[in-house]
C-alpha cells in the first residue's frame, strides 16, 4: 500500500484487505489473472472515487461492478493497460465496491493489478468470511449464457452473457453463501460442442492450460452443485456432427 499525496491512496492487488473469490491465478508478480465466471473483486473503503487498474486480454470481457452492494453498472476492461472509473461522487464514510465477471472465459483472461481510492481516502478491513461454502460445474445455464439477450435469439454476444443472474449465482447469494462457479456453454460430459469436456478442465486453474492445475484441497466447498449432461443429450443424437 503506497500515498501518492494526501487525496490517493494506491492499494496493489497483493493487499491482504482485498477479497478475492473464485479461482484466482497469483502466480504472476504485477498481477491476478482473472478467467472463471463468477469470480469477483471486493473491497472495503473510504474516499470520494474508486478506481481499478486492468489490463484485458481481448477487449471482450464485462464485469458487474457492484457499489454498497446495490448499484449495478457495467465495465468492459480495455485491452491497454489503464485505470477504469469504479465510482465517483461517494458520501463520506464506509462503501464497498466489488468486479464481478459476467462473461465467459473463452473471452480471454483479465489482469488485475489494483485499487486507487481518491479524496479522503482510506483502506477499511474486509468483511469476515462467509460460513458457507458453495461450487457449481455446469454449461451454459450455469454460466448465464445470453441471459440477457430478450429477443430469444440467444445471442452469442458476451454482452448478453451475465454469470450473475444466473440460477448458481443466485442461489450463492441467497444462501450467503461464498461462491465460485466452473462453466462453459455447450459443454458436456462425454462429449461437447467446444473442445473441451468437463472432465478435462474441472480442475485447472486455467481453463486453457491442461498443466495449470487448481488445489482442489483449498477452500473445499460445502456443496457441490453439478447441472450437466444436456449437451451430451443432444449431441449422442447426432451422429453425423463432428463432436460426435
Amino acid at each position: 500500500m503506497s500515498c501518492k499525496n494526501n487525496n490517493e491512496l494506491v492499494i496493489p492487488f497483493s493487499n491482504s484487505e482485498i477479497a478475492f473469490s473464485g479461482r484466482i491465478d497469483f502466480s504472476q508478480e504485477e498481477a491476478a489473472e482473472i478467467y472463471w465466471s463468477g469470480s469477483s473483486i471486493k473491497i472495503n473503503f473510504e474516499g470520494e472515487s474508486i478506481e481499478a487498474l486492468l489490463k484485458d486480454e481481448s477487449g471482450d470481457n464485462y464485469y458487474n461492478v457492484i457499489l454498497d452492494n446495490d448499484s449495478i453498472s457495467i465495465l468492459r476492461p480495455s485491452k491497454v493497460k489503464q485505470y477504469h472509473q469504479l465510482a465517483s461522487g461517494l458520501s463520506k464514510g464506509k462503501h464497498t465496491v466489488e468486479l464481478f465477471k459476467r462473461a465467459e472465459w473463452d473471452r480471454g483472461k483479465t489482469s488485475f493489478y489494483g485499487f486507487k481510492i481518491n479524496s479522503g481516502a482510506k483502506l477499511l478491513s474486509k468483511s469476515a468470511p462467509k460460513n458457507r461454502k458453495i461450487e457449481f460445474y455446469g454449461n451454459s445455464i450455469t454460466a448465464g449464457f445470453a441471459i440477457e439477450d430478450f429477443s430469444g435469439k440467444d445471442s452469442p454476444d458476451s454482452t448478453y452473457t451475465n454469470n450473475y443472474l444466473s440460477y448458481a449465482a443466485i442461489t450463492a447469494r441467497h444462501y450467503d453463501a461464498k461462491y465460485k462457479c466452473i462453466c462453459r456453454s455447450g459443454i458436456g460430459i462425454t462429449v461437447s460442442w467446444v473442445p473441451q469436456i468437463m472432465p478435462e478442465i474441472y480442475d485447472r486453474l486455467n481453463p486453457l492450460d491442461p498443466n495449470s492445475k487448481w488445489d482442489l484441497s483449498a477452500d473445499e466447498p460445502d456443496i457441490v452443485v453439478v447441472n450437466l449432461f444436456q449437451n451430451d443429450t443432444w449431441l449422442v443424437n447426432l451422429p453425423e456432427h463432428e463432436e460426435f
